[in-house]
């Protein structure tokens, strides 16, 4: 149960911060919110480090490294989904490959969930789906180019999780500091090439507030890895486009169309059945 609700957490605070980094990356400033997140998420692992701990080793600057690698190459994939569109097919399709590429490893290593956590994992990616599915009738169709960018940032976020899992136990927040510490390092040069000025987000209290609440769903998940199953983890905290759909329904007052409701009571129905098995 407490992997469960560490999950749920993870969930939701990472949607809380997909919807205020989406709102801060209005009008094209996606890489500019990026580069002051990434290291305020850096910042405040670092502080609770002191407080959870940080054991370091061989194994974990490993594993920690890879899974930098990992969430930098989904990030920069996802930047160029945004560009290839339409994002009302690829970002769903995203979301539900993170969520069956850690169930598959998870079966890989052995797990065996009952039937109805099985059933719960086979309603995520529909669930997800149709929360995440926003339909246009003007929406070109997607090319493969852009059909293989959402599903390699899938596999990418997918294998965070991965790599999240086999850090150590005892390391406590040490991966992390390593995973945000490439991410803020790859940013801040992208944000010094050449012929581009380093720029701040016209909303930096948004974007900093976004990489506060993506360290909180890391850390949540973490140790979320480290007591449940990760077929189990890996899917709940794909659910997280539930949050941020909600939230867009109470600050921004968007319409809740019938297959979102219906993608939200499948998320809750997933939910309860990975809770009972």
């Amino acid at each position: 149960m407490l992997a469960l609700l560490l999950a749920v957490a993870s969930s939701v605070t990472y949607g809380s911060a997909d919807f205020v980094g989406g709102f801060a990356s209005r009008d094209g400033q996606a890489r500019r919110v990026a580069t002051v997140s990434a290291p305020v998420s850096l910042a405040l692992v670092t502080v609770a480090a002191l407080v959870a701990g940080a054991r370091w080793s061989t194994t974990t600057a490993v594993y920690g490294t890879a899974c930098g690698l990992a969430g930098v190459a989904s990030i920069v994939l996802l930047y160029r989904c945004l560009a290839l569109g339409p994002m009302s097919v690829l970002s769903p399709l995203t979301a539900s490959i993170s969520a069956l590429v850690p169930v598959a490893a998870g079966l890989l290593q052995g797990e065996r969930p009952s039937p109805a956590a099985i059933t719960g994992i086979a309603l995520v990616p529909l669930a997800v789906v149709l929360v995440s599915f926003a339909p246009d009738g003007n929406a070109r169709r997607p090319t493969l180019a852009a059909v293989l960018t959402a599903l390699g940032a899938g596999i990418a976020l997918g294998a965070e999780v991965i790599l999240l899992q086999h850090t150590p136990r005892d390391s406590g927040l040490a991966p992390l500091i390593i995973t945000y510490g490439i991410s803020s390092t790859v940013f801040l040069a992208m944000s010094l090439l050449p012929g581009d000025r380093p720029e701040l987000p016209q909303r930096p209290g948004l974007a900093a507030a976004s990489g506060a609440g993506s360290a909180a769903a890391t850390i949540f998940l973490l140790y979320a890895l480290r007591h449940g199953q990760l077929t189990m983890i890996a899917v709940i905290s794909a659910l997280y486009p539930v949050t941020t759909v909600l939230l867009a329904r109470l600050v921004l007052h968007e319409r809740l169309r019938p297959s979102r409701l219906t993608g939200l009571v499948l998320a809750l129905a997933a939910i309860t059945l990975l809770a009972v098995g």
